[in-house]
Protein backbone atom coordinates (compact mmCIF):
# COMPACT_ATOMS: atom_id res chain seq x y z
CA UNK A 1 0.00 0.00 0.00
CA UNK A 2 1.06 3.44 -0.34
CA UNK A 3 3.19 5.41 2.39
CA UNK A 4 1.55 8.52 3.00
CA UNK A 5 -1.52 9.55 3.68
CA UNK A 6 -2.68 13.45 4.36
CA UNK A 7 -3.03 13.38 8.34
CA UNK A 8 -4.99 16.44 10.01
CA UNK A 9 -4.17 16.48 13.60
CA UNK A 10 -6.86 17.46 15.94
CA UNK A 11 -6.26 20.53 18.18
CA UNK A 12 -5.04 18.43 23.83
CA UNK A 13 -17.68 6.31 42.16
CA UNK A 14 -20.47 5.98 39.03
CA UNK A 15 -23.83 4.66 39.04
CA UNK A 16 -24.22 0.91 37.43
CA UNK A 17 -26.19 2.66 34.61
CA UNK A 18 -23.18 5.45 33.89
CA UNK A 19 -20.84 2.18 33.98
CA UNK A 20 -22.78 0.35 32.15
CA UNK A 21 -23.52 3.16 29.08
CA UNK A 22 -19.27 3.59 29.76
CA UNK A 23 -18.71 0.04 28.65
CA UNK A 24 -21.27 0.14 25.88
CA UNK A 25 -19.83 2.95 24.07
CA UNK A 26 -15.93 1.53 24.57
CA UNK A 27 -17.07 -1.77 22.98
CA UNK A 28 -18.79 0.19 20.00
CA UNK A 29 -15.86 2.68 19.86
CA UNK A 30 -13.17 -0.63 20.09
CA UNK A 31 -15.80 -2.20 16.85
CA UNK A 32 -15.57 1.29 14.87
CA UNK A 33 -11.73 0.98 15.51
CA UNK A 34 -11.26 -2.00 14.13
CA UNK A 35 -13.77 -0.85 10.75
CA UNK A 36 -11.56 2.36 10.23
CA UNK A 37 -8.48 -0.07 10.55
CA UNK A 38 -9.59 -2.12 7.57
CA UNK A 39 -10.30 0.90 5.91
CA UNK A 40 -6.35 2.14 6.12
CA UNK A 41 -5.55 -1.30 5.20
CA UNK A 42 -7.13 -0.20 1.87
CA UNK A 43 -5.90 3.37 1.44
CA UNK A 44 -8.59 5.67 2.71
CA UNK A 45 -7.21 8.59 4.01
CA UNK A 46 -10.66 9.54 5.72
CA UNK A 47 -10.23 6.82 7.66
CA UNK A 48 -6.62 7.54 8.88
CA UNK A 49 -7.71 11.23 9.79
CA UNK A 50 -10.59 9.65 11.96
CA UNK A 51 -8.09 7.50 14.04
CA UNK A 52 -5.51 10.64 13.92
CA UNK A 53 -8.54 12.68 15.60
CA UNK A 54 -9.47 9.99 18.09
CA UNK A 55 -5.86 9.12 19.40
CA UNK A 56 -3.52 12.19 18.64
CA UNK A 57 -4.28 13.68 22.39
CA UNK A 58 -3.78 10.65 24.33
CA UNK A 59 -0.77 9.45 22.61
CA UNK A 60 0.71 12.85 23.17
CA UNK A 61 -0.37 12.36 26.79
CA UNK A 62 1.41 9.16 27.06
CA UNK A 63 4.40 9.92 25.67
CA UNK A 64 5.35 13.03 26.86
CA UNK A 65 6.38 11.80 30.01
CA UNK A 66 8.18 9.13 28.54
CA UNK A 67 10.06 11.44 26.33
CA UNK A 68 10.59 14.49 28.08
CA UNK A 69 9.90 16.91 25.96
CA UNK A 70 6.99 18.35 23.70
CA UNK A 71 8.70 18.08 20.39
CA UNK A 72 9.63 14.51 21.33
CA UNK A 73 6.37 13.35 21.86
CA UNK A 74 4.74 15.23 18.86
CA UNK A 75 7.27 13.56 16.25
CA UNK A 76 7.08 10.26 17.74
CA UNK A 77 3.08 10.76 17.34
CA UNK A 78 3.68 11.25 13.78
CA UNK A 79 5.46 8.37 13.54
CA UNK A 80 3.12 5.82 15.41
CA UNK A 81 0.59 7.27 12.99
CA UNK A 82 2.60 6.90 9.59
CA UNK A 83 3.73 3.82 11.10
CA UNK A 84 -0.12 2.26 11.23
CA UNK A 85 -1.13 3.88 7.56
CA UNK A 86 1.75 1.70 6.57
CA UNK A 87 1.35 -1.60 8.79
CA UNK A 88 -2.85 -1.20 8.61
CA UNK A 89 -3.00 -4.84 6.46
CA UNK A 90 -0.84 -6.30 9.02
CA UNK A 91 -3.03 -5.76 12.10
CA UNK A 92 -4.62 -9.33 12.78
CA UNK A 93 -7.10 -8.53 15.33
CA UNK A 94 -5.18 -10.49 18.05
CA UNK A 95 -5.81 -7.19 20.35
CA UNK A 96 -7.75 -4.92 19.91
CA UNK A 97 -6.83 -1.68 17.79
CA UNK A 98 -6.30 0.90 21.26
CA UNK A 99 -3.50 -2.24 22.42
CA UNK A 100 -2.05 -2.54 19.13
CA UNK A 101 -1.56 1.25 18.89
CA UNK A 102 -0.60 1.58 22.30
CA UNK A 103 2.25 -1.11 21.62
CA UNK A 104 3.60 0.99 18.40
CA UNK A 105 4.02 4.31 20.75
CA UNK A 106 5.59 2.67 23.23
CA UNK A 107 8.16 0.76 20.60
CA UNK A 108 8.36 4.63 18.78
CA UNK A 109 9.19 5.72 22.38
CA UNK A 110 11.96 3.05 23.32
CA UNK A 111 13.99 3.31 19.67
CA UNK A 112 14.07 7.46 20.46
CA UNK A 113 15.36 6.59 23.53
CA UNK A 114 17.90 4.52 22.54
CA UNK A 115 19.40 6.34 20.49
CA UNK A 116 19.33 9.57 22.06
CA UNK A 117 21.50 7.38 24.84
CA UNK A 118 23.86 6.55 21.76
CA UNK A 119 24.06 10.08 20.37
CA UNK A 120 25.46 10.39 23.99
CA UNK A 121 28.22 7.98 24.09
CA UNK A 122 29.56 9.20 20.80
CA UNK A 123 28.97 13.13 21.10
CA UNK A 124 32.18 14.49 21.13
CA UNK A 125 33.68 16.45 24.06
CA UNK A 126 32.51 20.53 23.63
CA UNK A 127 35.29 22.92 23.19
CA UNK A 128 34.07 25.34 25.26
CA UNK A 129 36.69 27.99 23.63
CA UNK A 130 34.26 28.32 20.72
CA UNK A 131 31.25 28.56 22.63
CA UNK A 132 29.00 31.36 20.84
CA UNK A 133 26.19 33.17 22.20
CA UNK A 134 23.65 30.99 20.90
CA UNK A 135 25.02 28.47 22.80
CA UNK A 136 24.29 30.42 25.92
CA UNK A 137 20.94 31.38 24.45
CA UNK A 138 20.12 27.84 23.59
CA UNK A 139 21.14 27.32 27.33
CA UNK A 140 19.23 29.49 29.04
CA UNK A 141 16.49 28.95 26.91
CA UNK A 142 16.47 25.22 27.81
CA UNK A 143 16.53 26.28 31.31
CA UNK A 144 13.75 28.35 31.40
CA UNK A 145 12.19 25.34 29.87
CA UNK A 146 12.69 23.05 32.80
CA UNK A 147 11.83 25.42 34.93
CA UNK A 148 8.17 25.30 33.16
CA UNK A 149 8.18 21.85 33.63
CA UNK A 150 9.44 21.68 37.25
CA UNK A 151 6.70 20.09 39.02
CA UNK A 152 8.09 17.63 41.90
CA UNK A 153 5.81 14.82 40.57
CA UNK A 154 7.00 15.32 37.14
CA UNK A 155 10.58 15.60 37.43
CA UNK A 156 11.05 12.56 39.82
CA UNK A 157 9.33 10.18 36.82
CA UNK A 158 11.84 11.90 34.54
CA UNK A 159 14.77 10.89 36.41
CA UNK A 160 13.11 7.20 36.79
CA UNK A 161 14.21 4.02 34.64
CA UNK A 162 12.37 4.12 31.76
CA UNK A 163 10.61 0.51 32.80
CA UNK A 164 9.10 2.40 35.55
CA UNK A 165 8.26 5.57 34.07
CA UNK A 166 6.24 3.57 31.11
CA UNK A 167 4.42 1.28 33.28
CA UNK A 168 3.46 4.44 35.81
CA UNK A 169 2.30 6.36 32.80
CA UNK A 170 -0.20 3.38 31.24
CA UNK A 171 -1.48 3.15 34.95
CA UNK A 172 -1.91 6.45 36.45
CA UNK A 173 -1.46 8.65 32.96
CA UNK A 174 -3.63 6.42 30.86
CA UNK A 175 -5.76 4.58 33.74
CA UNK A 176 -5.45 1.54 32.00
CA UNK A 177 -6.08 -2.20 33.95
CA UNK A 178 -2.90 -4.67 34.44
CA UNK A 179 -4.70 -7.13 31.87
CA UNK A 180 -4.40 -4.43 28.89
CA UNK A 181 -0.83 -3.41 30.37
CA UNK A 182 0.68 -6.85 29.99
CA UNK A 183 -0.73 -6.57 26.40
CA UNK A 184 0.81 -3.38 25.72
CA UNK A 185 4.18 -4.40 27.14
CA UNK A 186 3.59 -8.48 26.84
CA UNK A 187 4.98 -9.16 30.65
CA UNK A 188 3.27 -11.45 32.11
CA UNK A 189 0.44 -10.27 34.43
CA UNK A 190 1.99 -11.62 37.63
CA UNK A 191 4.99 -10.00 36.86
CA UNK A 192 3.81 -7.20 35.82
CA UNK A 193 1.88 -6.24 38.95
CA UNK A 194 5.38 -6.59 40.87
CA UNK A 195 6.80 -4.26 38.46
CA UNK A 196 4.04 -1.90 38.96
CA UNK A 197 4.01 -1.76 42.69
CA UNK A 198 8.16 -1.79 43.22
CA UNK A 199 7.58 1.43 40.27
CA UNK A 200 5.35 2.55 42.61
CA UNK A 201 7.77 2.24 45.68
CA UNK A 202 10.51 3.70 44.16
CA UNK A 203 8.28 6.71 42.68
CA UNK A 204 6.98 7.61 46.51
CA UNK A 205 10.84 7.02 47.58
CA UNK A 206 11.59 9.84 45.41
CA UNK A 207 9.39 12.18 46.27
CA UNK A 208 10.00 11.97 49.48
CA UNK A 209 13.90 12.38 49.30
CA UNK A 210 13.67 15.11 46.75
CA UNK A 211 13.38 18.57 48.49
CA UNK A 212 10.60 20.72 47.06
CA UNK A 213 12.53 24.29 46.84
CA UNK A 214 14.90 22.08 44.90
CA UNK A 215 12.50 22.02 41.55
CA UNK A 216 10.64 25.37 42.62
Amino acid sequence: MSMMAPLEFAGGAQSDNLRDHSDRAACEHAETDLLLVQRCAQDDPAAMREIVRRYQPRLFRYLSPLLGTQEDAEEAVLDVFLRVWRDADRFERRSSFSTWIYRIATNIAYDRLRRRKALRRTAPPVDWADVVTEDAEAVALGNLEAMERSRLLDKCLQEMKVDDRLLLTLYYGEEMGYDEIARITQCPGPLLRVRVMRARRRLRAAMEAASPEEYA
